[in-house]
């Protein structure tokens, strides 16, 4: 009987980070710190746009925005690697 890795899909967690900043992360596995960063992308988009105005605001919420489309690839790869790992691990069991 075959084993799968049942691996999380890259598009799908790029796709909801992208729209939900950070919530692919979760979809991932890692709950606490995918919605960790997107209450926290939220919150630090709320104190920018307060203190700044216009195109800085813009700027900085842009690049907290790609920084979770990063982590939220690291974190499939992650997630991924480790599946793959444990499957070669009980595969070699055998």
């Amino acid at each position: 009987m075959p084993l799968e890795i049942n691996e999380k899909s890259m598009p799908l967690a790029i796709i909801i980070s992208f729209f939900l900043n950070g919530l692919g992360m979760a979809y991932a596995g890692n709950i606490l710190k995918g919605v960790g960063y997107f209450i926290g992308s939220i919150i630090l988009s709320l104190i920018i746009s307060s203190i700044f105005n216009g195109f800085l605001t813009f700027i900085i919420n842009l690049i907290v925005w790609i920084i979770g489309l990063v982590l939220t690839y690291q974190e499939v790869n992650e997630v991924n690697q480790q599946k793959r790992m444990l499957l070669m691990n009980s595969m070699n069991k055998n």
